[in-house]
């Protein structure tokens, strides 16, 4: 097992007027971080806060232990889509569509640079020049991101 001090906080906090749940993990090299409003949090109640909290805290874990979760493959927690290239920009562009924002343009555009040979083979090169030109077209506030 690793010998550096790995430390996961959960706490209560106020952000904004709105008491938020954050966690956090800390391992002197990498940070995740996570917050969510409780108020977001409420409608789906008390067994989807367990489901978040868990999933969450242990993909936290499996990043400072990867070598001891190893071991242990039925406890590693599934991939999700957005663990690639491919699945991360298409979730942005639904959330661009979501949101009506031009905001994660740039993020795409740097994914799909980075990832151009990964993504060669795939549509998605073609999906983002469309999806990209319409964002543009109908949430910018008047000039091209």
């Amino acid at each position: 097992m690793q010998t550096d001090e790995q430390t996961i906080t959960v706490k209560l906090t106020d952000k904004n007027g709105d008491t938020t749940l954050v966690m956090s993990r800390n391992d002197s090299n990498r940070l995740n971080f996570v917050q969510w409003p409780l108020k977001r949090l409420e409608p789906d109640g008390y067994h989807a806060l367990c489901q978040y909290l868990g999933d969450t805290m242990l993909r936290m874990l499996l990043v400072a232990y990867p070598a001891e979760f190893g071991k242990h493959p039925r406890l590693t927690p599934p991939k999700r889509d957005t663990d690639n290239p491919h699945g991360l920009v298409h979730a942005l562009i639904g959330r661009s569509y979501k949101e009506k924002t031009t905001d994660y343009i740039a993020v795409i555009d740097k994914l799909i640079e980075r990832n151009a040979a990964e993504l060669s083979d795939t549509e998605l090169p073609d999906i983002w020049k469309a999806a990209r030109l319409q964002l543009i077209e109908i949430f910018s506030s008047g000039h091209a991101t």
